[in-house]
Protein backbone atom coordinates (compact mmCIF):
# COMPACT_ATOMS: atom_id res chain seq x y z
CA UNK A 1 0.00 0.00 0.00
CA UNK A 2 2.79 2.16 1.00
CA UNK A 3 3.77 2.84 -2.61
CA UNK A 4 0.63 3.68 -3.99
CA UNK A 5 -0.54 7.06 -5.84
CA UNK A 6 -4.01 8.72 -5.31
CA UNK A 7 -6.08 10.80 -7.09
CA UNK A 8 -6.89 13.59 -4.65
CA UNK A 9 -10.04 15.90 -5.86
CA UNK A 10 -10.65 18.58 -3.77
CA UNK A 11 -13.20 21.44 -3.64
CA UNK A 12 -11.98 24.86 -4.09
CA UNK A 13 -13.57 28.28 -3.70
CA UNK A 14 -13.12 30.55 -6.60
CA UNK A 15 -14.52 33.37 -5.61
CA UNK A 16 -16.08 34.81 -2.25
CA UNK A 17 -19.38 35.08 -2.36
CA UNK A 18 -21.07 37.85 -0.41
CA UNK A 19 -24.84 38.40 -1.35
CA UNK A 20 -26.96 35.66 -3.08
CA UNK A 21 -27.24 31.63 -3.09
CA UNK A 22 -24.34 29.67 -3.72
CA UNK A 23 -23.78 28.54 -7.17
CA UNK A 24 -21.24 25.79 -9.11
CA UNK A 25 -19.71 27.90 -10.53
CA UNK A 26 -18.20 29.59 -7.80
CA UNK A 27 -16.42 26.52 -6.92
CA UNK A 28 -13.88 24.04 -8.95
CA UNK A 29 -12.82 20.61 -8.58
CA UNK A 30 -9.45 20.88 -8.45
CA UNK A 31 -7.15 17.27 -8.89
CA UNK A 32 -3.37 16.44 -7.31
CA UNK A 33 -2.16 13.11 -6.72
CA UNK A 34 -0.89 12.02 -3.04
CA UNK A 35 1.55 9.15 -2.86
CA UNK A 36 1.49 7.06 0.60
CA UNK A 37 5.40 7.15 0.40
CA UNK A 38 5.12 10.69 1.48
CA UNK A 39 3.56 10.09 4.91
CA UNK A 40 6.02 11.66 7.48
CA UNK A 41 6.87 9.96 10.63
CA UNK A 42 3.62 10.95 13.27
CA UNK A 43 1.49 11.35 9.60
CA UNK A 44 -1.39 10.00 8.54
CA UNK A 45 -2.91 9.49 5.01
CA UNK A 46 -6.97 9.62 4.59
CA UNK A 47 -9.51 9.01 2.56
CA UNK A 48 -12.63 11.15 3.49
CA UNK A 49 -16.17 9.32 3.31
CA UNK A 50 -18.40 12.53 3.98
CA UNK A 51 -18.08 16.11 4.52
CA UNK A 52 -20.66 17.87 7.00
CA UNK A 53 -22.24 20.55 3.81
CA UNK A 54 -24.03 22.63 7.29
CA UNK A 55 -25.39 26.04 6.87
CA UNK A 56 -23.04 27.65 8.37
CA UNK A 57 -20.56 27.27 5.74
CA UNK A 58 -22.25 30.06 3.67
CA UNK A 59 -20.98 32.52 6.37
CA UNK A 60 -17.31 30.95 5.45
CA UNK A 61 -17.25 32.23 2.02
CA UNK A 62 -18.18 35.23 2.52
CA UNK A 63 -15.21 37.81 2.00
CA UNK A 64 -15.00 38.18 5.59
CA UNK A 65 -15.40 34.44 6.26
CA UNK A 66 -12.35 32.00 7.10
CA UNK A 67 -12.51 30.40 3.22
CA UNK A 68 -10.82 32.60 1.00
CA UNK A 69 -11.23 32.51 -2.58
CA UNK A 70 -8.29 30.48 -4.03
CA UNK A 71 -8.53 28.01 -1.25
CA UNK A 72 -9.66 24.71 -0.56
CA UNK A 73 -13.16 24.47 1.27
CA UNK A 74 -12.74 23.03 4.76
CA UNK A 75 -15.36 21.65 7.54
CA UNK A 76 -16.15 18.81 9.45
CA UNK A 77 -15.45 15.60 7.83
CA UNK A 78 -15.52 12.26 8.51
CA UNK A 79 -13.30 9.30 6.47
CA UNK A 80 -10.81 6.41 7.41
CA UNK A 81 -6.85 6.35 7.59
CA UNK A 82 -5.23 4.58 4.51
CA UNK A 83 -1.71 4.66 5.94
CA UNK A 84 -0.55 5.56 9.69
CA UNK A 85 2.66 6.66 10.71
CA UNK A 86 1.28 7.52 13.87
CA UNK A 87 1.59 5.52 16.80
CA UNK A 88 -2.06 6.40 18.10
CA UNK A 89 -3.71 5.30 14.55
CA UNK A 90 -3.62 2.32 12.35
CA UNK A 91 -4.95 1.77 8.76
CA UNK A 92 -8.90 1.32 8.85
CA UNK A 93 -9.07 3.26 11.85
CA UNK A 94 -12.33 6.04 11.22
CA UNK A 95 -12.09 9.79 12.56
CA UNK A 96 -13.85 13.00 12.85
CA UNK A 97 -12.17 15.96 12.28
CA UNK A 98 -12.30 19.79 10.78
CA UNK A 99 -9.91 19.49 7.62
CA UNK A 100 -9.85 20.65 3.59
CA UNK A 101 -12.39 19.08 1.46
CA UNK A 102 -10.26 16.65 -0.31
CA UNK A 103 -10.81 13.19 -1.30
CA UNK A 104 -7.06 12.02 -0.07
CA UNK A 105 -4.87 13.81 1.96
CA UNK A 106 -1.87 13.94 4.38
CA UNK A 107 -2.44 15.05 7.84
CA UNK A 108 0.51 15.81 10.33
CA UNK A 109 0.37 16.92 13.77
CA UNK A 110 0.62 20.72 14.09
Amino acid sequence: MESQTFTAKTVVLLQNLDAGLPTPEIFKIAESTVKASDVPEGGLLVQLLAVSADPYLRGQIRSTGAIKAGNPMFGFVSGKVIVSNHSAWKADDLFGANLPFSTFQIVTQE
